[in-house]
């Protein structure tokens, strides 16, 4: 939808590539300028803010480079289509995480189990080794087995709230 009057958006002011992403975004998604470099801003945001902070001048505390808009748009203007082209790559990434850490999950399950139960064993071992005044020989036992313990693997996403796309949080789409 085009307002009348609009201003442009400043799209040359983007970096060539940039300016030349959001330009194309308007004409091959139809949408305005607006839309197109409000969403090139958005991505940009997304796939920087993991390789950037900035120091706070006042406070010199470190804090991330991210980006917060929030841009309001009619039902039918396309700025989810606009982002979904542009963040595709994103959500692909985080999908994949997404499974990989299911995976993940269900091997630390079966390693803890394992653990678990050689710990249990171990446990037992050290009390008798206790009652038989052997503390040093049940301490290392003890240590030994408690630094083999399972790490439980967290899976690093990008984007951990959208919702703009049903179905992409799993929860949400088993409703």
């Amino acid at each position: 939808m085009y307002i009348i009057n609009q201003s442009p958006y400043p799209i040359h002011a983007f970096p060539p590539r940039i300016q030349r992403a959001a330009e194309e975004l308007a004409k091959n998604v139809q949408v305005t300028d607006v839309i197109a470099g409000t969403a090139c801003l958005t991505t940009l945001s997304i796939a920087l803010s993991p390789l950037v902070d900035w120091r706070h001048p006042l406070s010199g505390q470190i804090r991330p480079c991210v980006l917060y808009q929030a841009i309001a748009a009619n039902s039918g203007d396309r700025k989810s289509s606009a982002e979904l082209v542009l963040c595709g790559p994103l959500y692909d990434h985080d999908i994949a995480a997404i499974e990989q850490q299911e995976k993940q999950q269900e091997a630390y399950g079966r390693a803890k189990m394992r653990w678990d139960v050689v710990r249990n064993r171990v446990l037992r071992q050290y009390a008798k080794l206790v009652t038989a005044g052997d503390i040093e020989k049940a301490e290392n036992a003890l240590s030994a087995i408690e630094a083999q313990e399972p790490t439980k693997v967290t899976g690093h996403r990008i984007i951990y709230s959208d919702v703009n796309r049903p179905g992409f949080c799993r929860q949400s789409s088993a409703v």
